[in-house]
């Protein structure tokens, strides 16, 4: 079933828009995103609903619900300036941090989209 040439929640997968054209698309991606408990590293949206107790609103990582938490993890931060995509001036050791965080969640949650236009850390 496609709706305005995306996919719906039939799928595996889902393509997540930051911002849009349409309204009706920025709609989809919201409901989608309300169903489960996600967030995203490395363009890749995880369904962290099995880690609730970890990143829901009450966990320890809450913060990380529903955002782009690449630079956060690779630095180890839980504060919201750092909940974004860029690993730009991070250092080896920093970017060896987030790699783990990237593999840790590929091990872990299941993967249920990505983020367009976002480019995967090298």
């Amino acid at each position: 079933m496609m709706v305005n040439n995306r996919t719906t929640l039939l799928s595996s997968t889902q393509t997540f828009t930051i911002t849009s054209k349409s309204y009706l698309n920025r709609l989809i991606d919201i409901f989608v995103l309300l169903l489960f408990l996600s967030l995203a590293v490395d363009g890749i949206v995880f369904d962290v609903s099995a880690g609730r107790n970890y990143y829901g609103p009450d966990g320890s990582y809450g913060i990380f619900g529903g955002r782009i938490c690449d630079r956060a993890l690779a630095l180890g931060k839980l504060e919201n300036g750092y909940l974004i995509g860029s690993l730009e001036g991070l250092s080896e050791k920093e970017i060896t941090t987030h790699k783990h965080w990237v593999n840790f969640f590929k091990k872990k949650y299941s993967a249920v989209g990505v983020l367009a236009g976002y480019l995967p850390s090298k």
